[in-house]
């Protein structure tokens, strides 16, 4: 009989840290259904709109845009420390995690501050009428979003920190920056939407 050629797999990873794992296909999958629900309503929203000759309706003063817009470049920079937490996790290099996954988190905190301010100084409610049940729809959904992975990471942080490490919580770190970039990356559909759009209708108010 022939022997059954042997191969060897000593070398090889026990898990992949990239699109091979089946927890990244199960993240993208994630993202592409919550993805859905913004497209929804920002089409929604631009649908509605061709319905009215003053947009946003005349009863609505235009959003101040200098706090929005300052909560948005940090959301922005908040992708460079995951960025490097995520290298961090290619290389096995404890401290660009800790560090890169820290600092992230502290801008995060900074960007919900903000958010709530928003949310507070906003010249309508949800329920003052359509425009006002989308602009808020669509900050609390993404609001909603923020908390969730900002949540995550602290978990991460902490079994980090409990040098509880194994290949697991380094895809765990690999996929919550993944995740971390689509709510950076979905932002900015929603910032134009809902501040720059009207801000160039109804005019520029910082």
């Amino acid at each position: 009989m022939t022997a059954t050629p042997q191969i060897d797999v000593s070398n090889l990873d026990t898990i992949a840290l990239n699109h091979r794992a089946p927890l990244w296909w199960g993240q993208i999958l994630m993202m592409v259904i919550e993805g859905s629900l913004f497209v929804l309503l920002i089409a929604s929203y631009f649908y509605i709109r061709v319905g009215f000759d003053v947009w946003p309706p005349p009863d609505i003063d235009p959003v101040g845009m200098g706090i929005p817009t300052l909560g948005f470049v940090i959301l922005l920079l908040s992708a460079v420390p995951m960025i490097i937490a995520g290298k961090g996790t290619e290389k096995k290099e404890r401290g660009k995690v800790v560090w890169g996954s820290i600092i992230n988190i502290l801008m995060v905190g900074a960007f919900l501050l903000i958010r709530w301010y928003e949310l507070v100084k906003l010249p309508f409610k949800w329920n003052t009428d359509i425009y006002g049940s989308f602009v808020w729809s669509m900050l609390v959904l993404h609001t909603m979003h923020t908390i969730a992975d900002g949540a995550q990471t602290l978990v991460i942080i902490a079994i980090i920190l409990l040098k509880k490490v194994g290949e697991k919580q380094l895809l765990g770190v690999k996929v919550d920056g993944l995740y971390w970039f689509f709510v950076v990356g979905i932002y900015i559909p929603v910032y134009l939407t809902v501040y720059v759009y009207p801000a160039l209708l109804k005019g520029w108010r910082w």
